[in-house]
């Protein structure tokens, strides 16, 4: 992981202190996600998706961490840009969460009850989605945890799951 610059808010603390948790390192033992870069409060990961080796990146934007959920969008770790919608992964649960009439239109934001973007704008959810939601009681592994599951079944570019 790099680390461009060390900060000293409330919020990097806490996610520094949460990257190092036991169960987030487990996760990038076994493949699942590898944080590629943090420079808050933009944390970048990278998760496999599906079984051929194919990985998408996700830069996340931790402020406020962990009383806001991050936010996220796919994410070009190579030319640290935002992913293209054509190479958004598709898949049964992928096509819910990465949505192209959606998510586009909200800079690229997942819709799901971890991501700040969706969640702001559906109240109801913490009443219906009780095991998803964000709260502050949650940190960076719920999002990455969730986020991998989604991609399990996915494939890039126009492969079929």
């Amino acid at each position: 992981m790099i680390l461009e610059q060390p900060a000293d808010s409330a919020a990097a603390r806490a996610l520094r202190e949460d990257l190092e948790d036991p169960d987030l390192l487990a996760g990038v033992r076994d493949g699942r996600w590898t944080v590629v870069q943090w420079s808050d409060p933009f944390l970048t990961v990278e998760f496999r998706v599906g079984e051929d080796g194919s990985t998408m990146g996700m830069r996340l934007n931790a402020s406020d961490y962990p009383t806001r959920a991050p936010s996220g969008v796919p994410w070009d770790v190579q030319a640290a840009a935002p992913l293209p919608p054509s190479l958004w992964p598709r898949g049964p649960l992928a096509d819910t969460v990465f949505r192209q009439d959606w998510s586009a239109s909200m800079n690229g934001s997942p819709y799901c009850a971890w991501d700040r973007i969706a969640l702001e704008s559906h109240t109801e959810w913490p009443g219906t989605m009780p095991g998803k939601i964000w709260h502050p009681g949650r940190n960076i592994l719920h999002y990455l945890r969730e986020t991998s599951h989604i991609l399990e079944s996915a494939t890039i570019s126009g492969q079929t799951p």
